[in-house]
């Protein structure tokens, strides 16, 4: 936890028993517009650097979690791919769903333009 959103200075969105400042919650969600428009093979990484898996590690980088391997023995490269997407995009609806919810945030009245709250 920041020091600026316990000092009341910043909002912050209660995220995975961390909280996330209201700037790297909003680069989450623009970061995760899109992401689900790349077919699964964008997810590969190594030599193919694939779009998807670039912004996937960003992602990763400003604080969002998501399971990148299967908890299984992958039948195939792609199939990797396809549970690589699927983890990734679930997870940017979940924290859409959080971010959208007043009651997850830590001082909102912080936040610099309102938002269409629900929940």
């Amino acid at each position: 936890m920041s020091l600026s959103c316990t000092l009341g200075l910043v909002a912050c969105l209660n995220y995975n028993d961390s909280r996330i400042d209201f700037d790297e919650a909003f680069a989450i969600l623009d970061a995760c517009m899109d992401i689900s428009k790349y077919p699964a093979y964008d997810f590969m990484g190594g030599s193919h650097n694939g779009r998807a898996y670039r912004q996937a590690d960003y992602l990763w980088d400003i604080g969002l979690r998501f399971e990148w391997n299967p908890p299984y023995k992958a039948t195939s490269e792609y199939s990797r791919m396809e549970y690589r997407k699927a983890s990734v995009v679930n997870e940017c609806q979940r924290f859409r769903l959080l971010y959208r919810n007043k009651k997850n945030w830590k001082n909102p009245n912080k936040i610099s333009f309102p938002l269409n709250w629900h929940g």
